[in-house]
């Protein structure tokens, strides 16, 4: 999907060397975890400017501390995906993998940069909103 070859261990130590950049984020965990929303979120960030990676489990000053396990005692890509794709507007198909990095692991998302049409913020990706109370009381009349 995108310009780093396939996701490996190499893939991601060298990304990790070269330093948080435009098209790479990291996202460590050891203080916090890094919930479903704040995910979505950075990734809509990363697809509304060029695209790129994003790392869980990597900490800003480049230390490979491990993601924790979203899923149970596992970490699935499959259910990382279609959760960015459930949770943005228009749905967002990335590419997760788990990597393993010496003894911990790493999520790695690549990121495929919008494509914006002729309108503006056509394109653009959002994280979708629960609605209002408020707001679904005017839907809920409207059906009436």
């Amino acid at each position: 999907m995108g310009d780093y070859g396939g996701m490996d261990s190499a893939t991601v130590l060298h990304l990790v060397g070269r330093g948080e950049a435009l098209g790479v984020e990291f996202k460590g965990e050891s203080r916090r975890p890094f919930g479903d929303n704040d995910l979505v979120e950075a990734v809509a960030c990363l697809a509304n400017g060029a695209g790129g990676v994003l790392l869980i489990g990597v900490e800003d000053d480049q230390q490979i501390s491990g993601a924790r396990p979203r899923h149970g005692v596992i970490t699935d890509p499959v259910r990382v995906q279609a959760l960015i794709m459930n949770k943005t507007i228009p749905p967002l198909s990335v590419e997760a993998s788990v990597v393993e990095v010496g003894d911990v692991e790493v999520v790695a998302i690549e990121i495929p940069r919008a494509h914006h049409g002729g309108r503006h913020n056509e394109g653009d990706f959002h994280p979708t909103r629960p609605a209002r109370r408020r707001d679904a009381g005017v839907r809920a009349v409207d059906r009436l």
